[in-house]
């Protein structure tokens, strides 16, 4: 009995370590596609700055404009409940199908003993 169970405990450690990794893989997947679009757009012209011969400030003080933070970490929330049910919902069918097939695994040896 405790040979089946150690095989049972091995083969759902190995399938939530697979589906975890699978998951990382399509997040870092799609993550560095995202990112690879927006670099060249964070590089800034300072010679344009150089060009100007007043030192006079483009801006004032009131036309800048602030992001509020409160609304980033409310999406970042948003965005870590979102993963965390996908990652749920998919463990959990992984350990229904790995349950599944556990019991026509020992169902098949229990038959064959007999």
């Amino acid at each position: 009995m405790a040979k089946k169970f150690g095989k049972f405990l091995l083969f759902s450690a190995a399938a939530a370590s697979a589906a975890a990794g699978a998951y990382y893989f399509m997040k870092k997947k799609n993550s560095s596609e995202e990112d690879s679009v927006d670099d060249f757009d964070d590089f800034d012209d300072f010679s344009e700055d150089l060009d100007d011969d007043t030192n006079e400030k483009t801006e004032s003080a009131d036309d800048r404009s602030y992001v509020n933070l409160g609304q980033a970490k409310d999406e970042i929330k948003e965005d870590v409940k979102k993963a965390s049910e996908t990652l749920t919902n998919t463990l959990s069918d992984i350990a229904s199908e790995t349950v599944e097939k556990t019991e026509e695994l020992f169902n098949d040896e229990d038959s064959a003993k007999k």
